[in-house]
């Protein structure tokens, strides 16, 4: 009997011991995630809270049709960071013939032949820092006809086994991933994803049934801007994020214009919000993703008719509002006026204290768009140039 007690006795020790242990472990693991958790938002601070990304599509075989040439898109790396060179001819009649030279500096530089593949490797580090709890956008911007919506959702019939798809679906695939590598280390993950359109500055739900429903962006107490009464739709599986996409992809407002046939006539904007809590930590995240396909910037002209005027307006009302938001940030003023557009008042929480943004600054190879190439790499240039600080930043009533 006494040494049946000893045996119990020592069994419990023993048992306690493992559970000591065990502990001990899961504490060194949390500590450990905190480190890499810190040492990767440092990262990507060091890298910038804030990068530009410039993408060249191809020239094809219909631009030649159209009767124009390839222009004088050259990428240097000689110095410490890529520069997109874009020589420019003389105008007609001046004194000086020659072409004049501009150069501008970006964070990568993508030229026509690079692949899907290539350009989403330089992104994938960044979704880690939505796991970590972090707000993130990625957006295009650009002309119409110079390859956002290329760059950004891409060919996606035979889902994750197309070649062609863009940013969109692999970000997805990949926070996918992420998650199932931190469920395994005892955190529960819930993905909930929205999609929406910003037309002539109406907000649609693209995953509702109800097209009259009103919607506007507000802002909680805590300054995080939303749009309340926004569909959202949990994400578990692959499967589930080609649906969602198909469901979007089919009613975002397209039309025909002046300068390309099928264009997106509308902002389009897919939100993935992430809540992770840890069962033994009592930790919780959260963390958002904004997917962007900007509406293509394009000048008003003459052929518009009287619904793609007013579209152009809109988008071109929008688009400066951006460019406004990116100037004050840049000049850290006091006071940043994302409220101009619905657009900017959405993004207001990502392009704000410790959010981090990509942007893609898409251009067409075109030589007869070679004044529009250089505003968008002026406007790249200018976003370039923005550092995001740790606060939040808020902005007067």
């Amino acid at each position: 009997m006494a040494s049946e007690r000893e045996y119990i006795s020592q069994m419990d020790g023993e048992s306690q011991r493992k559970d000591k242990l065990l502990k001990g472990l899961e504490l060194d693991f949390a500590a450990s995630e905190n480190a890499r958790r810190r040492l990767h938002n440092q990262v990507m601070e060091l890298k910038g809270n804030i990068r530009v990304f410039c993408r060249v599509r191809p020239f094809m075989s219909s631009d030649a049709k159209n009767g124009d040439t390839p222009s004088e898109l050259i990428l240097r790396t000689s110095g410490d960071r890529p520069q997109m060179v874009i020589n420019q001819a003389a105008a007609a009649g001046g004194k000086n013939q020659k072409p004049q030279e501009h150069a501008f500096e970006m964070d990568n530089i993508f030229m026509h032949d690079a692949s899907q593949e290539k350009i989403f490797e330089e992104i994938e580090p960044l979704l880690q820092s939505v796991m970590d709890g972090y707000r993130l956008c990625i957006f295009a911007y650009g002309q119409t006809g110079s390859g956002k919506t290329h760059t950004m959702e891409g060919c996606t019939k035979n889902g994750s086994l197309d070649e062609q798809r863009g940013v969109v679906p692999r970000a997805l695939e990949s926070i996918i991933k992420i998650r199932d590598r931190m469920q395994t280390c005892g955190w529960d993950v819930n993905l909930e994803a929205s999609a929406l359109e910003i037309y002539n500055e109406v907000i649609r739900d693209l995953l509702g049934e109800d097209d009259k429903k009103k919607l506007d962006v507000q802002q909680d107490t805590k300054g995080e801007a939303s749009v309340k009464g926004l569909s959202s739709w949990p994400v578990a599986s692959e499967g589930e994020i080609y649906e969602l996409l198909r469901m979007a992809s089919k009613r975002r407002e397209t039309a025909s214009t002046c300068h390309n046939q099928v264009s997106s006539r509308s902002h389009s904007v897919l939100q993935i919000k992430v809540v992770m809590k840890h069962k033994q930590h009592k930790e919780t995240r959260r963390g958002i993703l904004n997917l962007i396909d900007l509406a293509g910037s394009e000048k008003v002209t003459a052929q518009h008719d009287d619904k793609a005027f007013k579209e152009a307006q809109n988008i071109n009302k929008s688009l400066s509002a951006l460019l406004g938001v990116i100037s004050a940030l840049a000049a850290k003023s006091k006071h940043v006026p994302f409220r101009d557009s619905k657009l900017t008042h959405l993004l207001s929480s990502s392009l704000s204290g410790d959010g981090k943004a990509l942007m893609f600054a898409n251009v067409s190879p075109r030589m007869g768009h070679v004044p529009e190439t250089l505003s968008t790499l002026r406007f790249a240039q200018s976003v370039n140039a923005v550092q995001l600080g740790t606060g939040k930043m808020k902005e007067k009533e």
